[in-house]
């Protein structure tokens, strides 16, 4: 995949907002779904792609969001924060002048996917254009930006608030993740007003602008469940649960047997071999690493634990701990942080 993107792509998340709707004093990207942040998530797909440099723009809680982001990753402010125009601008300040193509994506949407992400590129890059939209289809498009077509050419996002009635029963809508040529973006925010219902600049508003200044503008559709966002806890557990379903399909796919896979919880980034057996109520968290024909569950939680193969750990809690091959954990056990079970031993 990181082969089909030259150098001087970059990419620009937002992850500015607060997330009033959390009513939560975590800014609202710091929010878990399947052991990632949803900041976590989406720099997680651009470093899938191979992009060349990536900026972070933060507001709310600013010092807490920029601390996640890793090592070549740059965060910049915006304040104070007036619209997704706005962000856009400031997040290009982070990107290095050697970038010509930009991807703009929200830091909530954890459901996207790393492949669609690539597939917007190439077809951004093959037909050449100054801006592809990513697009959804909905049966009810109600709160989001409609994509207004001339064919195949994108015309215009309009946001609801501003949307004519004949407008609003377009069910195709804008997902707000986009791939630009940098200069015809830069030259389009420029002229962005604030003249809408918000007061704010809007980086829909560049789709028109371009289109008007007979730039081509294109959209790539996918699937519905990707354009999802989170802005409530409501949202956050459907989307959680959407991506333990997709992790679950991908271990069953390659050989990982499992009882009752909607009572099975695995993180992202948990490790398990084939031949391993799970049963309901097992929660793997953090960094577990389960090894061939290793059985867990029923009621076991591990966080940050090494099970070797052939291992049995049931009706158990365990942190940050090594169970040697072939060793049984349970029933009702707890192993501390630290601890150690060696080939073939026993606990409970």
């Amino acid at each position: 995949m990181t082969d089909e993107h030259p150098l001087g792509t970059g990419a620009v998340i937002l992850a500015a907002g607060k997330g009033t709707r959390m009513y939560s004093d975590r800014a609202k990207v710091l929010h878990e779904a399947a052991g990632r942040t949803l900041l976590g998530w989406a720099l997680a797909n651009v470093a899938d792609l191979g992009i060349e440099a990536v900026s972070v723009v933060v507001g709310h809680q600013a010092e807490d969001v920029a601390a996640a982001c890793p090592d070549g990753v740059t965060a910049v402010v915006q304040e104070p924060q007036n619209g997704t125009g706005h962000a856009t601008s400031i997040g290009l300040s982070g990107l290095p002048g050697s970038i010509d193509t930009v991807l703009v994506l929200p830091g909530d949407m954890p459901l996207l996917r790393s492949s669609t992400l690539a597939a917007l590129m190439s077809a951004h890059a093959r037909d050449g254009a100054a801006a592809t939209v990513l697009s959804v289809n909905l049966d009810d498009p109600t709160g989001y930006g409609r994509m207004v077509r001339d064919g195949d050419a994108v015309t215009a996002i309009v946001e609801e608030v501003d949307a004519t009635e004949e407008q609003r029963s377009i069910t195709e809508v804008n997902t707000s993740v986009y791939v630009f040529d940098r200069m015809a973006l830069e030259g389009a925010l420029s002229r962005v007003g604030t003249d809408n219902a918000q007061g704010e600049q809007y980086l829909t508003d560049v789709i028109a602008l371009l289109a008007g200044d007979g730039a081509t503008i294109r959209a790539v559709v996918a699937d519905s469940e990707e354009g999802n966002g989170v802005n409530t806890h409501g949202q956050l557990a459907a989307a959680s649960a959407a991506l333990r379903g997709r992790i679950n399909r991908q271990l069953m796919d390659n050989g990982v047997w499992m009882l009752d896979p909607n009572r099975v919880y695995i993180d992202a980034d948990v490790a398990v071999a084939p031949g391993a057996r799970l049963h309901p109520d097992t929660y793997l968290v953090g960094s577990c690493a389960v090894g061939a024909g290793a059985e867990i569950g029923p009621n076991a939680h591990l966080t940050d634990t090494s099970v070797g193969a052939g291992a049995r750990v049931t009706q158990a809690v365990a942190v940050s701990a090594t169970v040697g091959e072939g060793a049984q954990v349970g029933p009702f056990a707890y192993l501390r942080p630290g601890a150690v079970l060696q080939k073939g031993s026993k606990v409970g």
